[in-house]
């Protein structure tokens, strides 16, 4: 499945507006089992390792053989806290896949929160009215974040404060997720071998 989701993928990428030659959007014509599932998903973008888009949902609302190409092209263009996605940058992209697993509703007590909460295996949603705040499982990992800090950190993102998860009336989930990566480069090689056998996918 990861690696059908990231051709997927970074086809849909090739197709963004002024690909040119690469203009086709490529769907799958008979979507597997495993990507008709209707999960949360998340599309990161990585360039020379640095975060260069990420977008998604934490619940599923379509089949990820449509989610994932959507994703992907939002992660490029639409994330505001970048500049949209040069295509010259395809090249050079880290693609990162995050599929979800349920959410699960946490206890309100913070000290069961704390000692029951494991940052580089869960990920946390954070929820107060329409403020909402997301950390996926490797973000914690990556910056080697404890338990109270990935709340304090997830409470900000969601605008409520460093302590809003602590609040009455916020809902905080966990969750464990799967996540595949893979290089741009190495998608268009395979391509490329593809093409010089003559198979097609």
């Amino acid at each position: 499945m990861a690696a059908r989701l990231q051709a997927i993928q970074f086809r849909w990428l090739r197709g963004l507006p002024g690909a040119g030659e690469h203009a086709a959007v490529l769907a799958p014509a008979s979507p597997s089992s495993g990507l008709s599932l209707l999960s949360g998903v998340f599309v990161t973008l990585f360039h020379a390792d640095d975060l260069r888009g990420c977008i998604g949902s934490a619940v599923g609302k379509h089949p990820l053989y449509e989610a994932v190409p959507r994703l992907a092209v939002a992660a490029a263009s639409r994330d505001t806290r970048f500049p949209p996605l040069d295509l010259g940058e395809i090249s050079g992209l880290q693609i990162e896949i995050t599929v979800l697993g349920e959410l699960t509703r946490l206890p309100e007590d913070p000290v069961l929160v704390l000692s029951g909460l494991d940052p580089f295996s869960h990920g946390i949603h954070v929820r107060k009215g329409e403020r909402t705040g997301l950390f996926l499982p490797q973000v914690a990992r990556r910056l080697d974040w404890g338990p109270r800090v990935l709340l304090e950190q997830v409470s900000l993102k969601a605008g409520l404060g460093v302590v809003g998860w602590r609040e009455k009336g916020v809902e905080l989930c966990a969750f464990t997720a799967r996540s595949f990566a893979v290089s741009a480069r190495q998608i268009l090689a395979d391509d490329a071998e593809s093409a010089g056998t003559g198979e097609s996918g």
